[in-house]
């Protein structure tokens, strides 16, 4: 099997995987992992960005000495700080020795296999409607290509890594008028269908301005001071920059999809933002992704409070009446989605 790998390499990469086959410790197993596995990924960044933050303690040990006890001792370090990433290391870990073992560079059993994975409980954060205007604020005051970086997150709802890797072939503008119209073609998504993503006004207006910054020779939409593509973890320091500010500390980029599907619940059905907005093959996925929330509860709980209050003097009894519910429509201010929230009628 391993000899079978090595011939569709060309003759350089042959001649490293050819040293690798004396290796002894996790280092040699993780680089030939990276060359023969990883580099093949259509996205390679977050899984060497994983193998990079947490394989260190790993890195020196012999092969031979890897065993559950070594193993369990490394995950349970790292599901102190994130459940979620210990999850994706054992993960990548079994990947790495099945790997290994198929293409005959690796003899030992596959240790990961033999531990119970703690799945992490799905995250449900979401950027709720009284967190919007500190959201936005620190994203207007951000460079022109960090806006549109994160204003696509916010209102398309992509994939961190969709959005970073786009070419600027992908991004189709039109100008009506005084308008812009356009749409974003995502040439391999996740569940490897082609997609095309309409864009709103705001974000083609915002895109145009962009765009007209660029070199002519320019061929990713986003392209860092060094004229390289800027790195997983460097997106990743820059939203940590602008949630910090806005005092939302523990929402992820990838909770901006989770905010923008859920606030387009109250414009559109769970079909129509499964498809055509998230591109998600199985409706349950999506069911289970959005969180809206349900005005009939919100307006009961209003009810009941105020039956069970009503007879107090307004300054003890802290309760409005509730927003008819025809009055609670979107509102939209300068092309940015927002809407009025449930929860924000006091109770």
């Amino acid at each position: 099997m391993y000899m079978k790998a090595v011939a569709k390499q060309p003759k350089t990469a042959r001649r490293q995987e050819d040293d690798m086959n004396s290796f002894s410790t996790m280092q040699d197993l993780v680089t030939a992992f990276d060359q023969l596995h990883v580099s093949q990924l259509r996205d390679p960044r977050p899984l060497r960005c994983r193998i990079r933050k947490y394989f260190g303690p790993l890195l020196p040990l012999p092969l031979e000495s890897l065993s559950v006890p070594v193993v369990l001792g490394w995950v349970n370090d790292i599901r102190k700080h994130s459940a979620t990433q210990a999850d994706g290391c054992l993960s990548a870990l079994r990947t790495m020795l099945n790997k290994s073992i198929e293409w005959d560079m690796y003899h030992g059993a596959n240790v990961a296999q033999l531990i119970k994975r703690k799945r992490a409980p799905r995250r449900k954060r979401y950027v709720m409607a009284g967190e919007r205007p500190a959201l936005v604020t620190e994203i207007d005051r951000e460079p022109l290509m960090l806006r549109v970086y994160f204003y696509m997150m916010y209102y398309v709802a992509p994939r961190p890594s969709e959005l970073q890797r786009t070419k600027l072939e992908h991004v189709k503008l039109f100008q009506t008028g005084n308008s812009w119209a356009g749409v974003w073609i995502k040439p391999m998504t996740k569940n490897g269908d082609v997609q095309q993503v309409p864009l709103p006004s705001f974000i083609c207006s915002l895109l145009a301005e962009y765009l007209a910054t660029l070199p002519p020779d320019q061929t990713q939409l986003f392209v860092g001071e060094n004229g390289r593509v800027p790195s997983f973890t460097w997106w990743h320091n820059q939203w940590a920059e602008v949630r910090r500010r806005a005092g939302l500390k523990d929402v992820q980029q990838r909770d901006l999809r989770r905010s923008c599907a859920t606030d387009l619940t109250e414009y559109l059905d769970l079909v129509s933002i499964s498809k055509g907005v998230l591109n998600h093959r199985d409706l349950n996925t999506t069911q289970i992704y959005v969180q809206p929330v349900d005005k009939r509860i919100v307006e009961a709980m209003n009810a009941h409070v105020l039956n069970t209050r009503s007879h107090l003097p307004v300054a003890h009894s802290r309760v409005q009446q509730p927003v008819p519910a025809q009055l609670d429509t979107p509102a939209l201010h300068d092309g940015r989605a927002g809407h009025a929230d449930p929860l924000s009628v006091q109770a």
